[in-house]
């Protein structure tokens, strides 16, 4: 097994096809860079670390109920130096957003994921609930982390096609809505 630093350094270079200049410098600290609407960097996450496997087979970007439209990416103070991938997703019937994360392993940390589970799983051996995630997020108020009486919650988890400025991607979403809401929805369990 390749050493925690190993490891950063290929999800690193896994994600540099997919980020600007400017983010892999460092000048974007906390800011997002998108990807294309190919889910080319999460396979790629999943072959270089087989761990995730399980866990990517359970998000909504490896579903047939959803159809991918893109990746950001970024740095969020409450994760430390952690690189976060936001996988975007619309859901078949009504072409509704959700977005799921992987954020890359550290010294301290194996690569994690943050999604929700279909009713009846279980969660993978790097997968965690985003509720988890929205926990560390009302620390620093990012990803638009607020509390309910059940909990908190992440505002990002349901993102919204006018929350991304870049006009590449809002085009990217419209495509997957517009293949998402011509496909049947699946049923509720």
């Amino acid at each position: 097994m390749a050493s925690d630093e190993l490891r950063r350094l290929i999800f690193r270079d896994l994600m540099r096809p997919w980020t600007s200049e400017s983010f892999r410098s460092g000048a974007v600290p906390t800011g997002a860079s998108l990807a294309s609407g190919s889910s080319a960097f999460v396979e790629d996450v999943v072959k270089s670390f087989p761990e995730f496997s399980e866990d990517a087979s359970k998000m909504k970007w490896d579903s047939s109920s959803y159809v991918f439209a893109g990746t950001i990416f970024t740095r969020p103070s409450f994760m430390g130096t952690r690189i976060g991938a936001g996988i975007i997703t619309a859901r078949a019937g009504d072409g509704a957003l959700r977005q799921e994360w992987v954020f890359e392993p550290t010294d301290d940390d194996p690569l994690a994921a943050y999604y929700s589970l279909e009713p009846g799983s279980t969660f993978g051996p790097l997968g965690h609930h985003t509720n988890e995630l929205a926990a560390e997020a009302q620390k620093t108020g990012e990803f638009g982390a607020y509390y309910v009486g059940t909990g908190p919650r992440i505002d990002a988890h349901w993102p919204k096609r006018d929350d991304f400025a870049e006009p590449e991607f809002r085009a990217l979403i419209d495509s997957a809505q517009t293949a998402a809401r011509s496909l049947p929805r699946k049923p509720r369990r």
